[in-house]
């Protein structure tokens, strides 16, 4: 993010004021270099605003890397996502495939689709079929479309419960 203070003596001023005032007096100007949101004025007829960039919409498809290449996977189609060292598997109902992101970016990325059921995993909730209990107190989630089962950590476990309860995922 970027700050810019127009002083009202700047030749600047008068042109930024108008685009400002055209855009309906909302603070928001669209600008060649970005978005304008005007912050604050410190003095009488000084303008201060700050550039910032226009949030980015989540992928649609993720590209792994397999012996032919880059192969691309839709976000749609994954059930999960499982990092180990610093590589990342991303699984389908069909295939299991690496790709280079953290698995950090991608629970920002995806926090509307994917929810974390272990330090080192993410699940679709929209493909989440139940929980499976593992000996121990411990459980694992049951995925739609695949075999695998995968451990929930007790961090995690209550909320996942109660996701299930509430029906979020499929049945």
């Amino acid at each position: 993010m970027k700050a810019l203070v127009i002083d009202n003596a700047s030749p600047e001023h008068a042109r930024l004021r108008r685009l400002l005032d055209d855009a309906g007096r909302n603070g928001v100007a669209d600008g060649a270099a970005g978005i304008l949101e005007l912050l604050a004025c410190r003095r009488p007829g000084e303008l201060v605003l700050v550039q910032t960039q226009p949030q980015a919409a989540a992928r649609s498809h993720l590209c792994a890397f397999t012996h032919g290449g880059c192969q691309q996977v839709p976000v749609g189609e994954v059930r999960y996502f499982l990092a180990e060292h610093k590589y990342v598997w991303v699984r389908s109902a069909h295939e299991r495939l690496l790709i280079r992101d953290s698995l950090v970016s991608l629970a920002q990325e995806f926090a509307d689709r994917f929810v974390r059921i272990h330090r080192n995993a993410l699940v679709a909730p929209r493909y989440l079929t139940g929980l499976a209990a593992a000996g121990g107190g411990r459980c694992r989630v049951r995925l739609a479309g695949i075999e695998e089962r995968l451990p929930v950590s007790r961090r995690h476990a209550a909320a996942l419960r109660r996701l299930v309860k509430a029906g979020q995922g499929i049945r």
